[in-house]
């Protein structure tokens, strides 16, 4: 395995899976709610957007299928996680906190172009891109506020 392999591994995987196993200490219920859900949509979409070619992953992992699978099911989920948290226990407009997390989202995606790790194609771009992330984000935000009362989480 190469160096940039680990590199990926580390950054899409194993530094996530810490945070998200902190975040289990803190916030089981978040947790075990929404990153099931996380994930699945992290799925959808890159499912649409490799189907469609609208962007390519670098095979890092030896393969195109392996390699999104961190980011799908660890990397994602863990921000989906912490975006909730963070709307339940920062006092931050709900707003401000999601632009906050779409730029920042998107912003390291913006890295892995500049890497070479990702490229877009078929006129995507940055700002779809951020599209997704607002949709990603909110969609979550909104069915965890529906949880949240079904299942009476937190007061």
């Amino acid at each position: 395995m190469n160096m940039t392999s680990v590199m990926y591994l580390m950054i899409s995987l194993l530094i996530p899976l810490v945070f998200l196993i902190i975040l289990m200490k803190l916030e089981t219920k978040l947790v075990l709610l929404m990153a099931p859900y996380a994930c699945i949509g992290a799925y959808v979409i890159n499912a649409i957007g490799f189907g469609g070619r609208f962007w390519y992953l670098k095979p890092l992992l030896g393969n195109n299928s392996l390699t999104p699978l961190p980011v799908n099911l660890i990397f994602y989920p863990t921000l989906g996680c912490y975006f909730l948290y963070f709307s339940d226990n920062l006092k931050i407009s709900k707003y401000l906190l999601l632009l906050i997390f779409v730029v920042m989202t998107s912003f390291f995606e913006y890295l892995l172009i500049l890497t070479k790790w990702l490229s877009y194609s078929h006129g995507w771009n940055i700002f779809y891109t951020s599209i997704t992330y607002l949709i990603s984000y909110g969609s979550g935000y909104l069915s965890y506020c529906w949880l949240k009362r079904f299942y009476n989480h937190k007061n």
